[in-house]
């Protein structure tokens, strides 16, 4: 308190340095002509109090010729002015903290825990199966192939009766993870995958004995392709084709998103694009597709299997983005209020914690707050 009047008096009596003046000026400028921090303070009353000092401090200044008439209550007035704005920062500082923990405490009331194993099954004659529901073991036998759902979750095909339909006909399945939802399975002819959230994948039954094993996907899927140097592995997703034989690579193709990512971690693939002359991708390399063609990067590798080996790996990556992921992770609906999309972000977590936790981790940066409403998140200054 003492500092601030002895500032206020040397600037009254003209003994201030040039940057102390500037400085006063400007903080009052700041204050009389701008929406500052101090008007989120939900208190009409204490603003006029302030403003009426202020307009005080503003005549002693400007009627020099009374200084001697002021100067006995001067500082009683500095006094005054040095409580009131102690005060008010207390105030505005308590306010904002005040929030900070109201909104923690209604992320945590009304929190959400991460995605986990989710997925539907649609067989080839419309029967669909719930695999998060479904019991260890046999769930379906489509001609003479085997569906087995194993222990750890996962889905695998085996021909138990080799069956003559089965061969002369093509039969589809279906897989789907919803939002908040996970899985993993063995295609027929022996490829893993792996299904992240918000993800689709159709595939041909018969695949192992088919010309060419090609599957349809929406969303995003990491691939190991199990080697056949006859029947190439093609994976169709929007606007693209990737062409293997044998080989791991990630695919990202929501159709929310303005570009299709390909990353390749081993072997080799064709990316093509009609109207684009095709690219080979080499291990660490990413192929972007949008609406300028082709290209190919370096990939980071690391942040592109994140989501794979249960982590958010955010590098400067825009806030739009990191909270489509969270939408698709955590099965909620986003709302900006603010324009805050661009805003970037880098850190990591894992993505077994709640919604609390990663919300928070994003608002300890004090530029961004967040509100669970429902199954809403609300973004704010």
């Amino acid at each position: 308190m003492d500092e601030i009047k002895d500032l206020l008096d040397r600037y009254i009596s003209n003994t201030c340095s040039v940057v102390e003046k500037e400085h006063i000026e400007n903080w009052l400028d700041t204050y009389v002509n701008e929406n500052n921090e101090w008007q989120t303070i939900d208190d009409a009353q204490k603003k006029y109090y302030l403003d009426s000092l202020l307009s005080t401090i503003h005549t002693i200044i400007d009627q020099p010729q009374k200084k001697h008439y002021f100067k006995l209550n001067l500082s009683r007035v500095l006094a005054i002015a040095s409580a009131v704005i102690l005060v008010l920062f207390s105030v505005f500082f308590c306010y904002q903290r005040y929030q900070y923990r109201q909104a923690a405490v209604s992320l945590i009331k009304n929190d959400v825990k991460g995605g986990g194993n989710k997925a539907r099954l649609t067989l080839a004659n419309g029967k669909q199966i719930l695999l998060a529901d479904a019991s260890d073991g046999a769930i379906a036998n489509e001609s003479g192939i085997k569906i087995t759902k194993k222990e750890d979750g996962q889905l695998t095909y085996e021909i138990s009766e080799p069956s003559k339909t089965a061969f002369e006909q093509s039969l589809y399945n279906k897989i789907e993870t919803p939002n908040g939802g996970q899985y993993q399975l063995n295609l027929p002819d022996g490829t893993k995958v792996w299904l992240n959230a918000a993800t689709t994948l159709k595939y041909n039954v018969n695949m192992a004995s088919a010309k060419e094993r090609k599957v349809e996907l929406s969303g995003e899927a990491y691939f190991e392709v199990a080697k056949d140097k006859i029947h190439p592995f093609i994976v169709q997703s929007a606007r693209q084709e990737i062409k293997v034989l044998g080989t791991h690579f990630n695919v990202d193709s929501y159709p929310d998103q303005h570009m299709i990512k390909t990353t390749l971690l081993e072997g080799s693939v064709l990316v093509h694009q009609s109207g684009f002359t095709d690219l080979l991708l080499k291990p660490d390399q990413q192929s972007i597709n949008s609406a300028k063609g082709l290209q190919i990067i370096s990939a980071n590798i690391k942040e592109t299997m994140a989501w794979k080996n249960g982590y958010f790996i955010f590098n400067g990556e825009k806030l739009e983005d990191i909270m489509k992921k969270i939408s698709r992770w955590y099965d909620v609906q986003v709302i900006f209020e603010d324009d805050l999309q661009l805003m970037p972000f880098t850190g990591v977590i894992s993505r077994s914690k709640n919604l609390s936790s990663i919300l928070q981790l994003l608002q300890e940066t004090g530029n961004v707050h967040f509100k669970k409403e429902g199954g809403s998140v609300i973004i704010m200054k």
